[in-house]
């Protein structure tokens, strides 16, 4: 039977979405969260331990492919997670990162995601009874997949202090981000990836935190150390200079900028100010500073130094 089983599980990969319509999870009825327990704890006699099962569109798998497709009796186990239909907004939004609980399935319908919160173990022999759905057809689309459950799982414990410290730039910042009507915002969405790392460690009785803005080369090009200025650049320099700038001053000069020197520096300013304005100094979290580079430039060593910064992860629990 195991032969069988391993033999069509030969069809299926990470990312399928298999038409199965139950979700279970566990639930302690005594301490009731969610609104399918809730109404079992109203509606069930006694308490205790429970199987809970909900309704949901579909199933898609989360396991990697080398591993579905290895022999049953070695590999006896699939992960899954249940598929949703959203509104068109919030498909969008997960498509582009900015809810980091949901993975685009863009091969299944262009509404549709992953609920990466819940997931639930089955046995192969389960998977093998079912029809698969969907699947998808270009590696740009499972990469991005892979990228997303990566995201939801690799996140840091930062210090609670450390958190309320960025509770104001993590405000702005989703606020914004990605939206045509806010300069800031578009800007943002230009960054592959905020990474931070404490000066002297995380637990220190007081530290300040380096934040790395990381472009792409095609945003932020690499400058030889003998480039004589250019008239942009000691323009931009007079700006800066005559006042105080404002993040969203510093953002319109930007946007408008086509010189690479005075992109370079307009850049390492509106990172500055960023952590600056928005960044509040918390217990022995005293604040940071800011350095932007290109992913050309961002070397393997800063890479194992630094953590990831996803703002939609930030705690704001007092």
């Amino acid at each position: 039977m195991a032969h069988l089983v391993t033999q069509k599980m030969s069809t299926w990969r990470q990312g399928d979405v298999a038409d199965f319509k139950k979700f279970m999870h566990v639930a302690d009825l005594t301490k009731p969260v969610t609104e399918i327990s809730l109404k079992a704890a109203s509606e069930r006699q006694g308490s205790g331990l429970v199987n809970l099962t909900s309704s949901v569109e579909a199933i898609v798998l989360l396991t990697q492919t080398c591993d579905i497709v290895r022999n049953s009796d070695e590999r006896s186990y699939i992960q899954v997670c249940p598929v949703l239909l959203v509104d068109q907004e919030k498909a969008d939004q997960a498509a582009s990162g900015e809810l980091v609980r949901y993975a685009a399935l863009p091969w299944y319908t262009s509404n549709a995601v992953a609920d990466l919160d819940r997931m639930m173990t089955i046995e192969k022999g389960m998977l093998a009874g079912f029809e698969k759905l969907a699947s998808w057809s270009h590696d740009l689309e499972i990469v991005k997949f892979q990228n997303s459950i990566v995201r939801r799982y690799e996140r840091f414990a930062f210090p609670n202090e450390f958190n309320k410290g960025m509770s104001k730039l993590k405000k702005k910042i989703t606020s914004r981000h990605g939206k045509p009507s806010s300069i800031e915002g578009v800007l943002f969405s230009k960054i592959l990836q905020v990474r931070v790392e404490a000066e002297l460690s995380w637990n220190a009785q007081s530290y300040t935190v380096l934040f790395h803005f990381i472009l792409s080369s095609s945003d932020l090009q690499r400058l030889p150390e003998d480039l004589k200025p250019s008239n942009p650049l000691v323009d931009t320099q007079a700006w800066l200079s005559a006042k105080s700038r404002s993040s969203t001053d510093i953002a319109g000069r930007l946007r408008n900028e086509t010189d690479t020197q005075a992109k370079s520096l307009l850049w390492s300013r509106l990172t500055e100010a960023w952590i600056q304005q928005s960044v509040e100094s918390c217990g022995p979290f005293l604040g940071g500073t800011a350095a932007v580079t290109n992913d050309e430039e961002y070397s393997y060593a800063d890479l194992k130094r630094s953590v990831n910064l996803d703002l939609d992860y930030l705690s704001t629990a007092e």
